[in-house]
């Protein structure tokens, strides 16, 4: 998580004094004409730019680390990607229509509200991250009494019959051993539960 909190210094250095120095200066030339304008602009196309490469670099550190660390896909997990696809989207908007202003010198307020927006939107993305569940591994302790619990009938796959443990790709084989005969079980890690047994 510490790459994420370096993200969210990085939009507060970047939307601190250059939102507020932009917006003024593009407000002022609301009324203004020709070179004021088209600087303003500039100005506000320049910030969209920082806006979409940071949104666009946090959106994909974020869904490398989702996808790698197998996260549940759940609303809960996924919020804060979605957010930040919103926030690219209005920057775009801000982007482009700032572009129209500087080739036409008239100017557009509406891609100062896509601007603005996007940079809320953007922050708050970054806040979600914190509601980001990764799937927690079960433990070994954990994984031996599921198997207890779940084989009851059969009365010897208790952790003590455990002889040996094997990981295999994405599942445990499990190896017991008792008096009259030998038992292999294999467990699902992503799932966790049993998907055979054999004597």
């Amino acid at each position: 998580m510490f790459y994420f909190q370096k993200c969210l210094i990085e939009v507060f250095n970047h939307t601190g004094p250059g939102l507020h120095n932009y917006f003024k200066m593009a407000k002022k030339s609301k009324s203004s004409k020709g070179g004021s304008v088209v600087e303003a602009y500039k100005m506000v196309i320049d910030y969209n730019k920082v806006i979409i490469s940071l949104a666009s670099t946090i959106l994909a550190a974020q869904l490398a680390f989702l996808v790698l660390q197998q996260t549940d896909f759940n609303l809960l997990n996924y919020a804060s990607s979605l957010v930040l696809v919103l926030a690219i989207t209005l920057s775009f908007f801000g982007f482009g229509r700032a572009i129209q202003v500087v080739k036409t010198a008239c100017s557009d307020p509406k891609a100062i509200d896509f601007t603005n927006a996007s940079t809320i939107v953007l922050i708050v993305g970054i806040l979600l991250i914190g509601l980001i569940q990764p799937t927690k591994e079960q433990s070994i302790d954990a994984m031996l009494e599921n198997i207890e619990s779940n084989t009851s009938s059969l009365g010897k796959l208790n952790p003590e019959n455990c002889t040996q443990i094997e990981m295999n790709g994405d599942h445990y084989r499990l190896h017991y051993q008792s008096p009259k005969s030998d038992i292999e079980v294999v467990y699902s890690i992503q799932d966790q539960r049993i998907l055979s047994i054999t004597p």
